[in-house]
């Protein structure tokens, strides 16, 4: 069973658990300077991840979901994953994402303003 469907666990709590530890990795991660396909694909989990949470807590008190912390994480995994596909196009103008598209399009629509689109839309592959 996938932690995120357990029906025994609140999924605050899930979410809770989840975010902490998600957290503490992608931080060892930057601490260690590990920017590998794993390092990649975890955050990409991290991002639906946090997506999910918004959808499914944003009903929940203020004391229960942050959802300001919660956006506040999506968007450092948004950014790190966009550092972390343009140092590696660097390395290799002909390397591409499965999950690029998605992300970049998560990003586009968190940061909607339109000098912010525009210049995304210029650097995508």
């Amino acid at each position: 069973t996938n932690i995120v469907d357990r029906e025994d666990v609140s999924f605050v709590e899930i979410h809770n658990f989840l975010r902490d530890r998600t957290r503490s990795i992608r931080q060892d991660f930057t601490y260690q300077g590990i920017r590998d396909a794993l390092c990649i694909d975890l955050h990409e989990q991290a991002v639906r991840f946090h997506i999910d949470s918004e959808h499914r807590l944003c009903q929940e008190d203020a004391e229960n979901f942050s959802s300001k912390q919660n956006l506040e994480q999506l968007d450092k995994c948004l950014i790190s994953l966009r550092e972390m596909y343009r140092e590696h196009r660097e390395e290799n103008p002909h390397l591409s994402f499965e999950f690029e598209p998605e992300i970049q399009s998560y990003f586009a629509t968190t940061h909607c303003d339109p000098r912010t689109i525009c210049g995304l839309m210029k650097e995508l592959p």
